[in-house]
């Protein structure tokens, strides 16, 4: 599970300038506009919705990757990197897509690491807490209340299953969504809800969103065979009992 937030506030997209200017200098002077003021972001919108509209994705991502590599370049750069890699999301193709979605969340850890949300890093806190606790809640359950060993924590982890019941009793509704883990599968369901700051409250800019397991979990395993490969680890049989 994962809660994005955006501690940019909303804003409205800028004028384009005259529709009868051709398309080709309207870009360029949006360009021009945005290297004087990378860190506006309505002027930075107006020009990935002119990109999107010319199909030109691969350009603003050009542009917005050598913006952000200049020295000193802000936190809002990032976002419009990050923006414009989402962009061109929808007509990419499935392998293409899931690199895009690396890209878009290296750029957004980018913005956050250079102005902090601290909304964002306490309720990550609270979040893991819960499921930590959770984790060693359930552990006890099965061993007892005495003093854990980390396989006993671990089997607690992997065993852990907070019902929209428990989200409830814990009185973190609308937090985080139910999570199930086991051997096989430390995600859960990957489930995201991305929340916005509107100027004067926090609210959800999204719906709850799914990931593509059909397409994701064979990249997920491949990769992690690959790398258990490479360093020499023998996975687990989670259908083997532990001794």
């Amino acid at each position: 599970m994962c809660l994005a937030l955006a501690c940019a506030p909303a804003l409205p997209a800028a004028s384009l300038g005259g529709s009868g200017e051709p398309l080709r200098e309207r870009l360029l002077n949006l360009e021009r506009a945005i290297q004087g003021d990378p860190e506006n972001l309505p002027l930075a919108a107006s020009y990935r919705a002119l990109a999107i509209e010319a199909a030109q994705f691969d350009r603003s991502i050009d542009f917005f990757e050598k913006i952000a590599k200049r020295r000193g370049s802000g936190p809002n750069v990032y976002i419009s990197l990050a923006l414009a890699y989402v962009d061109k999301v929808p007509p990419a193709g499935d392998i293409r897509r899931l690199f895009l979605g690396r890209d878009a969340m290296g750029a957004l850890t980018k913005s956050i690491e250079q102005r902090p949300c601290a909304l964002a890093y306490y309720l990550r806190g609270v979040i893991n807490g819960i499921y930590d606790t959770e984790g060693i809640r359930t552990a006890h359950k099965k061993f007892g209340n005495k003093p854990l060993i980390g396989e006993q924590v671990r089997w607690g982890l992997e065993n852990l299953d907070i019902t929209p019941a428990r989200i409830t009793e814990l009185g973190a509704e609308g937090l985080f969504a139910p999570m199930k883990i086991s051997c096989a599968n430390h995600a859960g369901n990957g489930l995201v809800r991305i929340s916005q700051w509107d100027g004067q409250k926090w609210k959800y800019a999204s719906d709850w969103i799914t990931p593509n397991h059909d397409m994701l979990d064979p990249m997920y395993k491949e990769s992690a065979l690959a790398y258990a490969k490479e360093k020499n680890i023998t996975p687990r049989d989670c259908g083997k009992p532990e001794s």
